[in-house]
């Protein structure tokens, strides 16, 4: 129970003491991340209460680049000695001229000496040439930028 008031700190510490653009963590989400797209997730906020994500994001593919909203929430839980346990978050964007939006769900870990945040997507769009067409799934790996 120690651990996980230590992990809440951290995360109050961070979105409180911290600036905006510090070295992501799974202890401190804040920051710049990016995919291997070269997409940018930039979280600029969390709230310690709610566990609720604010920041924008980037993306090089299917935009022009402009940067965008992005919300989302955070959720931990007490560590687990039989368990393997980790910050899970999910997060979304809507493409506002392209008329879609985007879902990410996933958790955050250290993997090799690196912070990572594995997640699945969904992207809807109105427009398609097949109704098959309109929901796409995918997966991105973003990792904390330098």
């Amino acid at each position: 129970m120690k651990m996980y008031i230590k992990i809440v700190g951290m995360i109050v510490g961070a979105s409180v003491a911290q600036p905006a653009w510090s070295a992501g963590s799974c202890s401190n989400i804040l920051g710049k991340w990016t995919n291997e797209l070269q997409s940018i997730m930039t979280i600029t906020s969390v709230d310690a209460a709610t566990g609720r994500i604010d920041g924008t994001y980037s993306s090089p593919s299917g935009t022009a680049g402009e940067t965008f909203n992005l919300i989302g929430w955070l959720n931990t839980t007490a560590p687990d000695p039989k368990k393997d346990v980790v910050p899970v978050l999910t997060f979304s964007v809507r493409w506002t001229p392209y008329g879609s939006a985007t879902a990410w769900t996933g958790t955050c870990r250290e993997i090799a000496g690196k912070t990572v945040i594995k997640t699945v997507w969904h992207l809807a769009r109105p427009k398609a040439d097949f109704p098959f067409e309109h929901v796409l799934v995918g997966a991105d790996v973003f990792t904390a930028a330098p």
